[in-house]
């Protein structure tokens, strides 16, 4: 079971109590032992916490609520989601950008096929389809963010 508290309005997870046994950090009693964990939990003033199954570790990124004696961890704070939204949208940007960048040579070797009266080496209008839907998704991921 997962214990924490709220300080300046944000849930903290100190450390887990399983079976009688303290993970978290170590706290002594005046006489240089370690305390106990239910000794630590009344010492603190902590309080049980539960968490969604999808908890990331950090609570300081999650909404909370305080309910029967209970923290109740709750979704993850707006900013926090928008911040994970956009680190993945940047590294899609990535990713597209170098699928273009990898296919640039099909574009140049269809040219020169084009200039000498050759017959195309790949399919030129899925190529084409291919690199447009790239461009477009980059785009509207750069466009959402304003990276233009």
């Amino acid at each position: 079971m997962k214990y924490g508290l709220i300080k300046d309005n944000i849930a903290y997870i100190i450390g887990e109590l399983n079976n009688g046994v303290w993970s978290g950090n170590i706290y002594y009693n005046a006489d240089k032992t370690r305390k106990t964990g239910e000794q630590i939990v009344s010492d603190l003033q902590l309080k049980e916490v539960i968490i969604p199954s999808d908890f990331s570790g950090n609570s300081t990124q999650y909404n909370f609520i305080e309910q029967d004696g209970k923290i109740i961890i709750a979704d993850m704070k707006a900013d926090v989601q928008a911040d994970l939204q956009k680190r993945t949208d940047l590294s899609r940007i990535a990713y597209l950008k170098k699928q273009l960048s990898n296919s640039d040579y099909k574009v140049i070797k269809c040219s020169e096929y084009s200039l000498l009266g050759l017959d195309m080496p790949c399919d030129v209008t899925a190529l084409t389809a291919e690199r447009k839907s790239y461009r477009d998704e980059i785009n509207l991921l750069e466009n959402k963010w304003r990276l233009k």
